[in-house]
């Protein structure tokens, strides 16, 4: 892993990244994908079945259509179009899909990682081939347009309804969603719902109701069930290790995070009305937030997580509640990010020092010290976008943009996982700037971060003079460090 700056600042940290061995890969497979994992019991599984068939009911009024390979390969941008554009030729030259292109071909994925607090397992990506999932794209990615902006009856009681599901809003939609959503309560408590290694937990009778969330959109296609049925079954390898198990999602399929969200939307739903309190939820992918009153909040904490894996299999970790009127929404962590005040608007905003430990920060961009620049400045414009006019993040990206943008080139392919993960429109983007803080922002950002004002204009201060390059990488797995890298040592 190189890093380009190390800034200093407390709380940061040196990002590494687990090396790519066989014994990351046997970790990775043992303790996640291939995992012990409970069943749900009949008794549960019949209720989850009928919140299911609520979305079946509100994917039935679908009026859309299935896109052609052509449509959908365009869809996408840079490096993806290309790839889609390739399988939708090979199909058209070399024939329709056949098992090679179902079988899953796995890696490791390079994630940046702070090691010293605790153990973080390897985790592993399972694509099938870009033939497979240009095709089952040209069904599903339209409906998940129109699906998300349309499903807001699960997932809710006895508040005014409003979107459940956060996929696709950019970090702005996201954070008022949350203000709104706290509103619908007298006295709101909010809480954070991780699944726990979610995707090996998808068992296959809980994949089947998924499955017909997308069959009731299409009305039941041969062809369409004929591809979610290979999702049944995880079969596939990584190097000389081969692996096969009953259900289990693969992570590299086109609907993981459609997916993740309708069986997480359906869990949440579905526990809740078993519990039997007024609540609200926001959820993305694996994780969710549920907001109820304070009186509520013991009976939900003590009994969600079995009622969880009484319906689903799933396990659940509830983080810790926060008290709207004691704590303000600034204390509220979705996926990582919290609401601040920008003086104008409610923003979700990343921790910034997890955003300062890893932004400058390859296992493969850095390489190249002629490229390395280029991509940093890439970065510092995707960085600018989200950061200006917040403290420190827009100090940050707006010096490490003045010291890359000199040497006159700009990399675009980051640009995919800033528009994919936080949906950053990078088509409206333009050159970072300055833009001076409000005071009613640097105090939302205390109470979200616990920086103070005059402690926010240090680091600032700080941050004026980037000291990049010339950088070495992190020293590689040694006796000493192994355990950082090679998750076998544990």
């Amino acid at each position: 892993m190189y890093t380009a700056w190390v800034t200093g600042v407390e709380g940061t940290w040196l990002p590494q990244v687990h090396a790519n061995c066989s014994h990351n890969v046997l970790v990775s497979l043992l303790t996640r994908q291939l995992g012990s994992t409970p069943s749900p019991s009949e008794t549960g599984f019949g209720e989850l079945r009928s919140t299911f068939r609520e979305l079946e009911r509100l994917a039935g009024r679908y009026p859309g259509r299935r896109w052609t390979l052509s449509e959908t390969a365009l869809s996408y941008t840079g490096a993806l179009r290309r790839r889609y554009l390739d399988a939708e030729r090979s199909l058209l030259e070399d024939g329709p899909l056949t098992a090679r292109d179902h079988f899953l071909c796995g890696f490791l994925k390079a994630e940046k990682i702070n090691a010293l607090p605790k153990f973080q397992k390897p985790r592993m990506i399972f694509p099938r081939t870009p033939r497979y999932n240009l095709v089952l794209a040209s069904w599903l990615k339209p409906f998940e347009h129109w699906l998300w902006g349309n499903l807001k009856s699960v997932g809710r009681k006895g508040v005014p309804k409003s979107r459940v599901v956060a996929k696709g809003l950019n970090p702005v939609e996201r954070a008022n969603l949350i203000v709104r959503k706290c509103g619908h309560f007298r006295d709101p408590v909010v809480f954070e719902v991780d699944g726990k290694a979610f995707e090996a937990h998808c068992v296959r009778k809980v994949l089947s109701l998924e499955h017909r969330v997308y069959g009731a959109a299409h009305r039941f296609p041969g062809e369409l069930a004929s591809l979610l049925a290979k999702q049944l079954e995880l079969c596939g390898a990584v190097g000389s290790v081969r692996f096969k198990r009953d259900g289990g999602r693969a992570s590299g399929d086109f609907n993981t995070g459609m997916g993740n969200s309708l069986i997480m939307v359906a869990v949440v739903g579905t526990v809740m009305r078993r519990i039997g309190v007024r609540f609200d939820s926001l959820v993305d992918g694996d994780n969710a937030l549920l907001f109820v009153e304070a009186g509520d909040l013991p009976r939900v904490v003590a009994d969600f997580a079995r009622h969880a894996v009484d319906v689903s299999g799933q396990e659940m970790v509830l983080e810790r509640p926060v008290e709207i009127s004691r704590l303000g929404v600034e204390a509220v962590r979705f996926g990582q990010s919290a609401p601040v005040w920008d003086g104008s608007k409610w923003r979700m905003v990343r921790d910034f020092r997890k955003v300062l430990s890893q932004g400058t920060s390859s296992h493969d961009h850095l390489r190249d010290r002629a490229f390395a620049p280029a991509f940093l400045a890439g970065v510092a414009r995707c960085e600018s976008s989200l950061g200006r006019g917040l403290p420190i993040l827009g100090a940050w990206s707006h010096s490490l943009w003045t010291w890359a943008s000199s040497f006159g080139r700009v990399a675009t392919h980051c640009y995919r996982d800033y528009q994919a993960s936080l949906a950053l429109d990078v088509d409206r983007m333009v050159d970072p700037y300055e833009v001076e803080v409000s005071d009613d922002c640097r105090w939302s950002f205390f109470r979200a971060f616990g920086v103070t004002p005059e402690e926010q204009l240090v680091i600032e201060r700080e941050l004026s003079s980037p000291r990049l390059g010339p950088w070495k990488p992190m020293p590689g797995m040694t006796s000493w460090n192994k355990e950082f890298h090679d998750a076998w040592s544990f």
